[in-house]
């Protein structure tokens, strides 16, 4: 029984039994027309205090008694795990339960032009025991688009960012590297400007099958050739 709980059935049995010894009082002490009324009222004040002092005294002995004290209920000393730190690989931060990865200077061997293709993009992720990185949800993108803008603080890197989404397999079906399917619309899809009409993404057709980052529309994800070059984001959990 929770220590309030014991309080408050003690405080009423204290109030009944009181309440008890009051009436029992009355009945012993009928007024006598012998007796002055200012001795009755004396002797009745007595007799109740009396009762109270017994009552308390009995309360005080109960609760310092092993009786109440086994009726309390007694917490269990639990210690909680603290939550493990995320180990990330070498290059990686921790970013909300991911470990993720940019590189704005990697090349490919032999061009002067910073960044990778999707497929060399997508394997330079695998050498580091990663993948092109994937968003479950808004939280996961806005998240990984704060990381990158941290890395890119006071750089004026202008560079795009290949993720692991691709309709290479289906044109028009989006899916992750892992299968899933990406996300369609605002707030991951940005929009393209053509013939003077602004047009959801992904809009290239079937010659842009590959999901990057577009610097030029704040990082939204666009649809792009898959030679063209990009950094790769890399992630794992």
């Amino acid at each position: 029984m929770p220590r309030f709980l014991s309080v408050t059935l003690f405080l009423w049995v204290f109030l009944l039994r009181w309440f008890q010894n009051a009436v029992k009082c009355e009945d012993i002490f009928q007024p006598d027309d012998d007796v002055n009324s200012t001795e009755q009222i004396l002797l009745r004040q007595e007799t109740q205090l009396g009762s109270v002092v017994d009552l308390l005294t009995q309360i005080r002995d109960l609760f310092n008694s092993n009786t109440i004290n086994n009726t309390l209920i007694t917490y269990p000393n639990v210690t909680e795990n603290p939550p493990q730190e995320l180990q990330c690989k070498t290059k990686f931060s921790p970013v909300n339960g991911v470990c993720l990865h940019v590189d704005f200077t990697i090349r490919e061997e032999g061009l002067q032009q910073a960044g990778l293709s999707w497929t060399a993009a997508s394997r330079y992720c695998t050498g580091l025991g990663a993948d092109l990185a994937a968003f479950a949800d808004a939280n996961a993108y806005v998240d990984a688009l704060n990381f990158i803008h941290r890395t890119n603080d006071g750089k004026d890197i202008t560079m795009d960012i290949w993720i692991g989404g691709s309709d290479e397999a289906n044109e028009g079906t989006w899916l992750w590297k892992n299968g899933n399917h990406m996300p369609r619309g605002t707030p991951f899809w940005g929009t393209q400007r053509h013939d003077n009409v602004f047009h959801q993404e992904p809009s290239g057709g079937g010659r842009q099958n590959c999901a990057m980052l577009w610097y030029k529309n704040k990082y939204f994800i666009h649809d792009s050739e898959c030679e063209d070059k990009a950094a790769p984001l890399c992630q794992h959990e």
